[in-house]
């Protein structure tokens, strides 16, 4: 997934005390996002994932983002989106708690391999530095295949409201969708989760002129799955039944 999303979602799975990262919250929190696409907002950048500033720093990127904010009528006001944060995140934190207390969100009860999920958000690898955006055929699925509402039968393109299944098609993935519902279904937390999707973009978009004049970020990446790499979709997409 993309950086607006998974920003948000490490948030979320992080005590902000103690700084405790929970792989469980996060993956139900990242869920949650894939209600919230790029092109929703900008179609025209519906391949950028955030990671790679100088993507967003273009005159056409800039230009983009302006023109979001006349469609969507975007917060551009840092306060605004600081006041967004400090009255959005404690709510989605406490539902994700009441998710937590009626759903089993460990490794086990998500159907995660434990240790694949970093404290950063990122898929764990065996010793490069992790892809950013690579999360794993099995949220790859989830983030894709539990959403209806695409404007194509292939899932690559939402620029409509997308909404979760009632059920998965694949059953290891009914745990985290159950949870994912539950999350939800808590008063008010799907247009906080907006709200905070969009600050972050914005966010993101604004910083990325300075993030280039000081070199951070990634100079590339290989792409989410939502950002239609062909690679990942590919080892997510649903197999058909083995004979025999």
């Amino acid at each position: 997934m993309c950086k607006f999303h998974k920003d948000v979602a490490r948030d979320i799975a992080t005590d902000p005390v103690t700084g405790d990262f929970n792989a469980g919250h996060y993956a139900v929190a990242m869920l949650a996002m894939g209600h919230f696409r790029m092109e929703q907002y900008m179609p025209e950048m519906y391949h950028a994932d955030g990671f790679v500033p100088a993507e967003l720093a273009t005159e056409s990127a800039q230009g983009a983002l302006k023109a979001a904010f006349n469609r969507a009528a975007m917060r551009s006001c840092p306060h605004a989106m600081q006041r967004d944060y400090d009255k959005f995140m404690p709510m989605v934190r406490d539902a994700m708690a009441k998710t937590a207390a009626q759903f089993d969100l460990t490794h086990e009860g998500l159907n995660i391999a434990p240790g694949k999920i970093t404290k950063d958000g990122y898929k764990a690898t065996c010793c490069a530095q992790p892809d950013p955006t690579i999360n794993g055929p099995f949220m790859d699925y989830a983030i894709v295949y539990l959403f209806d509402g695409y404007d194509d039968a292939e899932k690559t393109m939402a620029t409509g409201k997308l909404t979760l299944l009632e059920e998965s098609p694949s059953a290891q993935h009914e745990g985290i969708r159950m949870a994912t519902e539950y999350f939800i279904a808590h008063d008010g937390i799907l247009p906080a989760l907006q709200q905070l999707f969009e600050d972050t973009v914005v966010k993101i978009f604004k910083d990325a002129p300075a993030a280039v004049a000081e070199g951070r970020g990634y100079q590339e990446t290989k792409g989410c799955i939502m950002c239609h790499d062909d690679e990942r979709r590919d080892a997510a997409a649903p197999k058909p039944p083995k004979n025999g």
